[in-house]
């Protein structure tokens, strides 16, 4: 999932860990599918908690 249209270490902080498996369909900037992966809803879930 990318809130921006470009990103790359001058746009992003470190750290950030590039899930690219999910695999969007027709959708590709969807953010539909990204939050039905166990994996990123994890990540999520820990970052603000």
């Amino acid at each position: 999932m990318a809130p921006y249209s470009r990103l790359d270490r001058k746009s992003f902080v470190g750290g950030i860990e590039n899930i690219t498996d999910v695999e969007n369909r027709d959708e590709p900037h969807s953010v539909e599918r990204y939050l039905q992966e166990p994996e990123v809803v994890r990540l999520i879930a820990a970052s603000v908690s």
